[in-house]
This record gives structure tokens, C-alpha cells and sequence, in this order.
């Protein structure tokens, strides 16, 4: 024995209803229902946490040594030996020309103040021939530390 559903049909809604509400939001001059019933109220926000003010770096703008340009990024630039700054595209430029590089060799930098001579291996890959340190470690924490000093 089948059991016959009886479906409801779905009630079709009362347009003209709403566009009475709508009708009736922009007579009032509202665009939202939050500015008619006005609520929720927007509060200010209080914490008991205190906000640490976000320290700035007050960045000096040194001469490049190999150029004599201003280095605008100190970031950007490398610590000499003798304890003034460098671009780090002039000092690429210049470890280009003191290495001699040939036409399968790539300069590149490292990191950590090392440059990295590449020459072509098989299959296209690279293969580090030869690592030049121009900045040593105690130099990079050195100018770390300064860039850190200088943060008001």
C-alpha cells in the first residue's frame, strides 16, 4: 500500500509588502536598519592592554665609498673593512671585475655577506665554483646592531 505525500505548496510572498518597507525606508530618510532602530550603538573601544608605540628608524644617509653616491637604504648596503658603507650594486659590480668572470660564470650573492661565483654544470644547473666573503659575520652583526641603534 502506497502512502501519498500530501506537499504543501510554497507560499508565494507578498511583494508589494516589502516594497512598501522599502518604500518606507527611503521616505525616512535611512538607508539601513541599523540607522532606523539604531542599534547595535558603536562604542568605543577601551583595553586595559597598553599599546607599545611602534619604533621608527631614523636612517642616516651615508656616501657610497666605491661611487660616492648617498646610500638612501643603509639596509640595502654593505660594511666595509674600513668601516664605511657601499651599495650593494657597487660592490656586486666591483667583485664582478676583481673575479674576472667569464662568459659561463654567474656572480651572485649568497648571503650572510658572501658573494658566489656559478659556473655551468650538466643539464643547465649551476654549480658553485668559488664563494668570495666580502663582509664577515662580526661586521654583519656590526651594522645589525647599529641599524637597531638607530630605531627611535
Amino acid at each position: 500500500m502506497s502512502k501519498s505525500h500530501n506537499w504543501k505548496k510554497p507560499r508565494e510572498k507578498d511583494k508589494s509588502s516589502f516594497s512598501k518597507k522599502k518604500d518606507s525606508y527611503e521616505s525616512s530618510g535611512f538607508s539601513t536598519i541599523r540607522e532606523i532602530t539604531g542599534n547595535p550603538k558603536k562604542r568605543e573601544h577601551h583595553s586595559s592592554i597598553p599599546i607599545i608605540p611602534e619604533k621608527r628608524l631614523s636612517e642616516p644617509v651615508p656616501s657610497c665609498s666605491i661611487c660616492h653616491e648617498p646610500i638612501q637604504s643603509i639596509a640595502e648596503s654593505f660594511l666595509n673593512k674600513d668601516g664605511s658603507y657601499s651599495h650593494f650594486d657597487c660592490v656586486y659590480s666591483l667583485i664582478a671585475e676583481r673575479e674576472n668572470i667569464k662568459s659561463d660564470e654567474v656572480l651572485s650573492y649568497i648571503g650572510s655577506g658572501k658573494f658566489g661565483v656559478f659556473r655551468k654544470g650538466e643539464s643547465a644547473s649551476l654549480v658553485l665554483d668559488r664563494s668570495i666573503e666580502y663582509e664577515s659575520k662580526e661586521d654583519g652583526k656590526k651594522m645589525r646592531d647599529y641599524v637597531e641603534s638607530l630605531k627611535i
